[in-house]
C-alpha cells in the first residue's frame, strides 16, 4: 500500500532541511574510486583549487600544462616531448634517456657538475685541479684559470695556455710562451734541422753583479766550423805531438784546416804541421809550454752565404 507523507504534520519542514543540507554540501570531498575509473569529459578538464596528491602511479596520455609550481616526490618517468617554460628545479639526481634538446640557458649551482659517459667520459664542472672547466678521462681538461684557457694533457703535467696575447706550452719545468714580442723557451731546447737568426746571444745572470744581466755576442762565419784549443809543453827534442778527437777526421774537412800556436811566457820560435790522420805535431823551445788552436770546417752542411730573397706571391 502506498505512503501517503502529511504535509502537514512537520514532513515539509524535513523536507526544506535536506534540499539546504544538498545546497551546502560538497558531495566529492571524501570522494574515491575503489575498482573503476574516473572519466571527465569537459572542455576545460579537470580543475583543481588547492593540492592534489597521486599514490601510485599517474598515467598521462596527451599533453599535460602545468600553470604554476609542480612539485614531485619520487620517480617521474616522460616517454614524449618534455616542454617545460621556467624554471626547473631539480633536487636529487636526474637520468636523461635518450636526445635531449636544451633551448636557452642551463645553470649548474654550487660545486655541482654534468657528465657525459661513454668510452672516454666527459665532465663539465669542478676539474680536479678546483677550477672550473671541462674534464675527460685520463686526466686530459680544458680549464678556465687565471692563465687564460689552459689545455692540460695527462697526469703528469702537460699543459696548454692562451691568454690576452700570450700562448705557453709547458711540461713540468719546462715551457714556452709565445707573445706578440718574443717567444721565451724555458728548459733545454733540441732544434731537427737548420736554425737561422738575425743575431744570436747569451743571457745570463751576471757572476759578480747583482740585478745585472750579462750579454755576449755569437761571432759568425761563412762556413759551419768546429775549433779545439789546449795546453802543451815541448819534449827535449823542442816537439809535441797533439792528440784530436778520435772523430775529428770524420768530422771535418781536410780542407781549411788551420793551426794557431802561441808561446807562453817570453817570446820564442814555434811552429807547427797542419791537422792529419787526428794529430799535428808542434815545434818550439824544448821545455817551454804553449797554447794551441785548431779550427775546421765541418763536412757535408755546406750552405750558399749570398741567397736570393724567396718572393711570396
Amino acid at each position: 500500500m502506498a505512503r501517503i507523507d502529511n504535509l502537514n504534520s512537520g514532513e515539509l519542514a524535513a523536507i526544506t532541511r535536506r534540499i539546504r543540507a544538498l545546497e551546502m554540501a560538497t558531495p566529492l570531498a571524501n570522494a574515491s574510486i575503489s575498482r573503476g575509473a574516473l572519466t571527465i569529459k569537459s572542455p576545460e578538464g579537470l580543475i583543481v583549487d588547492g593540492s592534489a596528491r597521486v599514490s601510485g602511479t599517474l598515467s598521462v596520455t596527451g599533453t599535460e600544462t602545468v600553470t604554476g609550481t609542480l612539485n614531485v616526490s619520487g620517480t617521474e618517468t616522460v616517454t614524449g616531448t618534455l616542454n617545460v617554460d621556467g624554471p626547473l628545479l631539480v633536487d636529487g639526481a636526474t637520468s636523461l634517456r635518450g636526445p635531449t634538446t636544451i633551448t636557452g640557458d642551463v645553470t649548474v649551482n654550487g660545486s655541482g657538475s654534468i657528465t657525459v659517459a661513454g668510452a672516454t667520459p666527459a665532465t663539465l664542472g669542478v676539474t680536479s685541479l678546483g677550477l672550473p672547466g671541462l674534464e675527460f678521462s685520463a686526466g686530459n681538461a680544458l680549464i678556465s684559470s687565471t692563465d687564460g684557457l689552459l689545455m692540460k694533457s695527462g697526469t703528469t703535467g702537460g699543459r696548454v695556455a692562451a691568454s690576452s696575447g700570450v700562448v705557453s706550452m709547458a711540461y713540468g719545468t719546462k715551457s714556452v710562451a709565445i707573445s706578440g714580442t718574443q717567444i721565451t723557451l724555458t728548459g733545454t731546447t733540441v732544434v731537427s734541422g737548420s736554425f737561422s737568426a738575425t743575431t744570436k746571444s747569451f743571457k745570463i745572470p751576471h757572476p759578480i753583479k747583482e740585478d745585472t744581466w750579462l750579454v755576449h755576442g755569437v761571432t759568425e762565419s761563412p762556413v759551419h766550423g768546429v775549433e779545439y784549443t789546449a795546453v802543451g809543453t815541448f819534449d827535449p827534442n823542442g816537439e809535441c805531438v797533439v792528440m784530436l778527437p778520435d772523430y775529428f777526421e770524420a768530422l771535418t774537412k781536410t780542407e781549411g784546416r788551420t793551426v794557431l800556436i802561441t808561446p807562453i811566457g817570453k817570446p820564442y820560435p814555434v811552429g807547427a804541421d797542419l791537422p792529419s790522420g787526428g794529430t799535428f805535431t808542434a815545434y818550439g823551445e824544448a821545455g817551454r809550454s804553449f797554447s794551441w788552436l785548431v779550427k775546421a770546417a765541418r763536412s757535408g752542411v755546406d750552405f750558399d752565404v749570398e741567397q736570393a730573397v724567396e718572393v711570396t706571391r
